[in-house]
């Protein structure tokens, strides 16, 4: 059994590097779509031996199938240039793929997207179908956000990094990019394909929801679309495979009418969908947000729902989208402790033991260190016990460490930068030990990474000294300029 890789790309020179690595000696063959790069991304691709082919930009789905044409193998597996591919998760997927192809039914495989944001924490996870049988009869649609005419497609515990939205700024540039693709691809579906029609809408409201925060005249384009769109989701109310396009809009539409400050409306639409049981963490927390001002009891409930749906992404069973983890977890460090109080500890606690959830163990560990220090360290070595490869977890631990000076601060940042080499605090941890150990060259190595992303002016200082410590009197000179100018 044949196996291709296939990827579009324009202009992935940064990214191009860490997907090829990870893709290197897995596949029968790696096919690239180039749609007009003008940086060296053709010649990277070429470099790790891949089949480059070009192809004027006409939409996503015209240059994904013009990789197809170009693939041989029994099954294709698509990629985008920010992706990157875990040894263990194609492992898992040559496991699955030989008792897939017992059932001739199947003619695709949807799996997990992790996003993750600036310095290697996740940000949200979705799902899409990127895996198919290579016949003529599947092939993709649509302009943006496209997907696949599969028949049968079933869902995999496989997981796929995403490092496509680390950056504020491009999320910003591409949802004004996908607002004018979504625009063709409505208007494509309109008399058409009213399912299809009813997708582009999910994803012109998400378009909208981003753009909003940019500019307040979105608020008002998107009105119209919000009414299209509740009077097409009827047409679907009783079809199961469309429950999550008919619901989770909900969110977007409250979180349009927050911004209106029409919290008892945005209540409305969250809870219609919360009772016909869709049940998802984003519209648990967006709950939490507008009850902390109306009612704090419920509050508190939301926001321990929000906090077990967030964990349940990891299961299987669990396709929803949520876009809100790291929301979730900003939330426990700077909010949360003013909605819980002394009195919530053992109630989060027993929840904690009950639902098994790391999240909420965050959640109880952060609001017994605030009320007793001391239970605390117990409390919290408990839950990295349970939940030792949690980034989230291992995040909180090691700045509680860090901010009591505990010595297991420096073995807990040694874990981390294993598998996270970006991770700022982990950084900062053993930046500011090598310095205090006089290992300026290790110093530099780690203070470096925090300094050039974020202000830490403790950081900064021990950097200087440390390249002076060195040598490197010109390198502080010019690195002293470029902090005034920042």
């Amino acid at each position: 059994m044949k196996i291709s890789a296939a990827l579009i790309m324009k202009d992935e020179e940064k990214n191009l590097p860490r997907l090829l690595k990870s893709i290197q000696g897995k596949f029968d063959e790696v096919i690239v779509v180039d749609t007009g790069s003008t940086d060296r991304s053709k010649e990277i691709a070429k470099e790790f031996g891949c089949r480059v082919y070009e192809k004027e930009w006409q939409g996503f789905a015209d240059a994904r199938n013009y990789a197809i044409s170009k693939c041989s193998g029994d099954w294709i597996w698509h990629f985008d240039a920010d992706f990157e591919l875990e040894d263990k998760e194609f492992e898992k997927f040559l496991d699955s793929l030989r008792l897939i192809n017992k059932d001739p039914s199947v003619d695709s495989i949807t799996i997990f997207v992790k996003n993750f944001s600036d310095f290697g924490m996740i940000s949200g996870i979705s799902s899409q179908a990127f895996i198919h049988k290579n016949r003529a009869d599947i092939f993709w649609q649509g302009n943006i956000h496209e997907q696949l005419n599969a028949k049968r497609s079933i869902l995999l515990p496989i997981y796929i990094n995403h490092y496509g939205y680390q950056d504020r700024d491009i999320q910003i540039q591409k949802a004004f990019r996908n607002k004018e693709l979504i625009q063709k691809d409505l208007a494509a579906a309109k008399d058409k394909d009213l399912k299809e029609y009813l997708v582009k809408l999910f994803y012109m409201l998400q378009t909208l929801s981003i753009l909003a925060d940019v500019d307040e005249k979105f608020f008002k384009e998107s009105k119209g679309y919000i009414q299209e769109f509740l009077q097409v989701r009827e047409k679907f109310s009783k079809d199961g495979a469309m429950r999550f396009f008919i619901f989770y809009p909900f969110f977007y539409i409250a979180r349009f009418l927050m911004k209106q400050n029409k919290k008892k409306e945005a209540l409305k639409y969250l809870n219609h969908a919360i009772e016909e049981n869709f049940l998802n963490a984003d519209l648990f927390y967006c709950k939490t947000l507008i009850e902390k001002d109306l009612d704090k009891e419920a509050a508190k409930s939301s926001f321990v729902r929000a906090c077990v749906l967030n964990d349940k992404m990891n299961k299987i069973q669990d396709t929803q989208v949520v876009d809100n983890v790291e929301n979730i977890y900003a939330f426990i460090e700077h909010e949360a402790l003013g909605l819980y109080d002394a009195a919530d500890i053992e109630w989060l606690q027993k929840e904690w033991k009950k639902e098994r959830s790391s999240t909420l163990g965050i959640l109880a560990c952060e609001l017994v260190k605030k009320y007793d220090l001391a239970k605390y360290e117990k409390c919290i070595k408990k839950l990295l016990l349970r939940f030792a490869d949690n980034q989230w977890v291992q995040a909180f631990t090691l700045k509680s460490y860090f901010t009591n000076r505990s010595p297991q601060a420096l073995a807990l940042a040694e874990k981390i930068v294993q598998t996270n080499a970006d991770h700022l605090l982990a950084n900062r941890v053993l930046g500011e030990y090598y310095f205090r150990q006089k290992e300026y060259l290790q110093a530099v190595r780690y203070l470096k990474k925090v300094v050039l992303n974020v202000p830490d002016r403790g950081a900064a200082d021990m950097l200087i000294q440390a390249l002076g410590h060195l040598g490197f009197e010109k390198e502080v000179e010019k690195f002293v300029e470029k902090l005034k100018k920042d």
